[in-house]
């Protein structure tokens, strides 16, 4: 497998590749910052991903991943693959792409293969019962969670604060 160096700002002429709008670097980076092998986004936290052809890079990160979660309503806390290991057997990808402005639109495929819609209502329960526990998806942390939401570009995503290991 091919690896290709990647410029700042430059597009790439790969079956993988990745822009980075430099204006949001605080120094410039060098000429070549990294070697690009797989490019994955993962909409949902913890569940299995989609592999890209091309990402698009904001202030947060890549535009769209993690974009939801699972919260625990037992403990109140975020529902992760070390907790739930199953978590794993289910699989996010979008159906309609994120953007500025605009979150798109995700499905979610079941362990079974069925597919839900990530606004479905049912999804939380569907989930729910699968995993024998009552977790609800959300896009929204809680006012005091150690979280933010990417509203840089209209999008709603969690990332982790600088402050955080």
């Amino acid at each position: 497998m091919s690896h290709r160096s990647v410029t700042p700002g430059l597009h790439v002429p790969s079956a993988s590749r990745t822009v980075v709008d430099e204006t949001l670097l605080k120094e410039p980076l060098p000429q070549a910052v990294g070697v690009v092998d797989t490019l994955w986004r993962y909409p949902v936290k913890s569940m299995r991903g989609e592999r890209m052809s091309e990402l698009a890079v904001g202030p947060r990160g890549v535009v769209g991943d993690r974009a939801w979660a699972l919260r625990d309503t037992t403990t109140g806390r975020i529902a992760s693959a070390k907790t739930f290991p199953r978590l794993l057997e289910f699989h996010a990808r979008y159906v309609v792409e994120p953007s500025a402005g605009r979150s798109g639109n995700a499905v979610i495929t079941l362990p079974n293969g069925d597919e839900i819609a990530a606004d479905d209502p049912s999804l939380s329960a569907v989930i729910s019962h699968s995993l024998g526990r009552d977790l609800q998806l959300e896009s929204e942390p809680l006012a005091d969670e150690k979280t933010t939401i990417n509203r840089a570009n209209g999008l709603r995503g969690r990332t982790r604060r600088p402050d955080e290991a």
